[in-house]
């Protein structure tokens, strides 16, 4: 086991925190705020500290770097007690702010995502056991969505084949509960996912008697 000097942490102070600006959507409902750093980096504050468990859980993400998963870079201690982590800063919005992307073509980006993502992490066994739409964000410059916020994740010792299928299950059925508002993905899977999603667009465009041309477009009840 790694001891405390061996962590990868940076040490702020309350006065530190407050300097910074909440970023757009930084207010994470109860448990956190993500406030802009510095131009590369934006900083996730709990509102309550976490134990040593958690500590040392996420410390081990500290050490894994992908493209289209945003990891921790640093652990942030404060008053000598763990509050939050550093992470790259994404110039972009949340999926559920996406709304005015083409339907079509935020679902060929969704599906690369979801591709890119389960292929990246596999090898080191993580499983996604919490994903929403405000966790999928797309990124403007590189025009993809990324994946953050790793709180809820874990490294498990399974097979491949496990973690992907649990990995798919996770991020489609994010998406099928964000333009749904159901859970289930078991209608689809990498090979026909915009299909299935193109096909509900030409019922609903036919039972709404309009077209549906952008996620606002399809989301409406």
């Amino acid at each position: 086991m790694i001891t405390v000097n061996e962590l990868n942490v940076k040490k702020f102070s309350r006065k530190d925190i407050n300097s910074l600006k909440l970023i757009k959507n930084g207010n994470v409902g109860n448990s956190s705020k993500v406030y802009k750093l510095n131009d590369l980096e934006c900083i996730k504050i709990y509102n309550k500290s976490k134990d040593e468990y958690e500590l040392y859980r996420l410390n081990d993400f500290t050490k894994l770097k992908y493209e289209h998963v945003i990891m921790p870079n640093t652990l942030v201690i404060i008053n000598n007690k763990f509050r939050g982590y550093t992470m790259n800063y994404v110039n972009g919005n949340m999926l559920c702010d996406c709304l005015d992307l083409g339907f079509s073509f935020a679902l060929k980006k969704y599906n690369d995502f979801v591709q890119n993502v389960t292929n990246e992490i596999e090898d080191d066994g993580i499983i996604l056991y919490d994903c929403n739409s405000s966790n999928v964000i797309y990124d403007n410059n590189n025009q993809c969505f990324k994946l953050i916020d790793c709180d809820e994740w874990a490294i498990h010792i399974q097979s491949k084949a496990s973690i992907i299928f649990q990995n798919y299950r996770m991020l489609y059925s994010t998406f099928n509960y964000f333009v749904n508002n159901e859970y289930s993905a078991s209608e689809y899977d990498s090979t026909n996912f915009t299909d299935y999603f193109e096909c509900l667009r030409e019922i609903k465009e036919k039972k709404s008697n309009r077209k549906i041309i952008t996620l606002k477009d399809f989301i409406i009840r």
